[in-house]
């Protein structure tokens, strides 16, 4: 199992030298309070709308690896659309 918050923590820390043109936020489209987060985060640092990757996926504390390549699928064509 893989842990989501992990796996988004460690995002977060290679964002901190990156500047608002550097930087995609992944949002679970399926979850108010990712959708709200990622807005408040965009708004506040300054980063594009168009930086903001919304991805359904599962709310649940721990995935299956099948789940973690499904996301990871997903994201990566969420970047390489950009």
């Amino acid at each position: 199992m893989i842990r989501l918050p992990a796996l988004l923590a460690g995002a977060a820390v290679l964002t901190l030298a990156a500047g608002p043109d550097n930087v995609v936020i992944v949002v679970n489209s399926t979850s108010a309070i990712s959708k709200n987060t990622g807005e408040y985060y965009a708004r506040r640092r300054g980063i594009a709308a168009s930086h903001v990757c919304s991805i359904p996926t599962t709310d649940a504390e721990t995935i299956d690896r099948a789940a973690y390549t499904k996301l990871e699928a997903a994201v990566a064509g969420c970047l390489q659309s950009r």
